[in-house]
């Protein structure tokens, strides 16, 4: 299963936010941020669900970084990460304007041709084409 969440952007504008992995913890009951350290992530834009891919970003790329929220700040670390920041850079903002797309957010395992992807997110982008903040 995986969370439904949507994205807008604004066009020509650098977009970055963090998203912290959480799961039920069957022994405390607690919900938990999860150790994401040394995954690999995955998101592709899409026209519509089974449509070309628009945009992609990874951590192979840096596009996807792993860090951990820490005064409600991102920080990039190597160790015990619970958070990755999702960035689309201006150029991947101004490509897209004036569309409604859908997104998969993956987290991968393994390399070659036994990589497996579990998608963790879904959902839809809206990009406008003025300025978001009046």
């Amino acid at each position: 299963m995986h969370a439904l969440y949507r994205i807008n952007l604004c066009r020509g504008e650098d977009r970055s936010f963090p998203v912290t992995l959480v799961y039920h913890n069957p022994e405390t009951g607690a919900r938990e941020a999860a150790d994401i350290t040394g995954r690999r992530f995955l998101m592709k834009v899409r026209s519509e669900p089974e449509g070309e891919v628009l945009a992609r970003l990874s951590t192979d790329d840096g596009s996807i970084m792993l860090g951990k929220m820490i005064d409600r700040e991102f920080v990039e670390t190597s160790e015990e990460a619970t958070t990755i920041l999702i960035q689309f850079s201006h150029d991947i903002t101004e490509k897209l304007i004036g569309q409604r797309m859908v997104y998969d957010l993956f987290v991968i395992s393994g390399d070659g041709p036994d990589e497996l992807r579990q998608c963790l997110m879904a959902g839809e982008v809206k990009a406008m084409a003025s300025s978001c903040y009046g």
